[in-house]
Formats: C-alpha cells, sequence, structure tokens
C-alpha cells in the first residue's frame, strides 16, 4: 500500500511538471512567430538614406515588406522596399517612363 502512495505521488508530479513544460514550450513559440507579444517589443530606432531631394509620395504594406514610392528631383521615381520587422532598407527599383 505504501508502494503505491509513493507511485501515485511521484505520477502526479510527473504530470505537473510535463504540463509547466508543456505550457512553457508553446509560448516560446508563439512568442518567436510574431504575434502580439513582438510588435510590443519594436525593433529600436533605424534610419534609412534617401537619395538627395527625395520625397516619399506614398507607401503601401505588400504582405511582410513595405514598398515607398520615391519622387526623385527631375520627375524620377523609385521605389524603395523595406523590412519593417527590421527598419532596413532591402533595395529599391528605378521606374523609367518610355519615350
Amino acid at each position: 500500500m505504501r508502494a503505491l502512495k509513493l507511485l501515485v505521488i511521484v505520477m502526479g508530479v510527473l504530470i505537473v511538471v510535463g504540463v509547466v513544460a508543456l505550457v512553457g514550450v508553446m509560448a516560446s513559440r508563439f512568442a518567436g512567430r510574431g504575434g502580439a507579444g513582438a510588435s510590443a517589443a519594436g525593433f529600436g530606432r533605424g534610419r534609412i538614406e534617401l537619395p538627395a531631394g527625395a520625397r516619399v509620395g506614398a507607401m503601401q504594406a505588400a504582405g511582410d515588406r513595405l514598398v515607398l514610392r520615391l519622387d526623385l528631383p527631375g520627375g524620377a521615381q523609385q521605389l524603395l522596399v523595406v523590412d519593417p520587422a527590421s527598419g532596413k532598407a532591402l533595395g529599391t527599383i528605378d521606374l523609367q517612363q518610355q519615350p
């Protein structure tokens, strides 16, 4: 009878430890996906260099990217693709009109 009580207590402790470990793993995976906790944390302060005389003409989110249309001096336009999660510029696309 004493062995049975000890076995029940040990198994109860193992169940509690297992549930706590499962909740911890689930919480860490959800935090890594960029849920509400990640957006509240932010990414700090970033800086993107624009060409001299350029102005942001439009801005649009495209999936997990942000696309800025830059109006350059002389009437030219350029698209600047930014990763909003890190605040870094990923690349540019020059827009040219056909003659």
